[in-house]
């Protein structure tokens, strides 16, 4: 799951969790800062943020063996939640579930249905410093893998949106060359 799915399903189960709590335990919830893309979390006693350094780019949130948020390794000295007992997260197919491993039953919860990821990956067979990609996802917003022939990735490619459109994203990719672009 990418970064910005799992942060928007984190985001989405806080409607469904009371806003800052499951069956009535606070939780400090990670969300992402719109204008720094970093985490942060609402802390419901103070009600506000807290604010982190850590980018919400490539980094993904998990809850640490000392009940604090982790991210990209490191404790965030943040803990999930305010008091009470930690919950327990997994994704199982699209789901984020929770449970309370004291708590009886300790069933597994539905609690959100994450999104379905949009990814589309093109191939590109003859060498051309010129990508056009018809992925049909219906955004400009879109993140993008290029690899060579051989499967490795490579960079320096030119997004050129001036001649893209929502369904088909044009890129310069320098030298002519062949490979795959996988698109979400």
């Amino acid at each position: 799951m990418d970064i910005v799915t799992l942060a928007a399903a984190l985001q989405q189960a806080m409607l469904y969790t009371d806003s800052v709590a499951l069956h009535g335990v606070p939780i400090m919830f990670p969300t992402v800062n719109p204008t720094t893309q970093t985490w942060r979390f609402f802390d419901p006693t103070i009600p506000g943020y807290i604010e982190t350094p850590y980018t919400a780019i490539g980094q993904t949130p998990a809850i640490g063996t000392n009940g604090n948020w982790w991210i990209g390794g490191a404790d965030t000295d943040v803990p999930v939640n305010v008091q009470g007992e930690n919950p327990q997260f997994q994704v199982v197919g699209r789901w984020l579930q929770y449970r309370f491993a004291t708590q009886t039953p300790t069933t597994w919860t539905n609690l959100y249905e994450l999104p379905q990821a949009l990814t589309y990956t093109h191939t590109q067979t003859t060498a051309s410093d010129v990508w056009n990609i018809q992925h049909n996802l219906g955004t400009l917003h879109l993140k993008a893998i290029f690899l060579d022939v051989n499967g490795k990735e490579f960079k320096g490619v030119f997004y050129d949106y001036a001649n893209s459109t929502v369904n088909m994203l044009r890129v310069l990719v320098g030298d002519p060359i062949a490979g795959m672009a996988i698109i979400n």
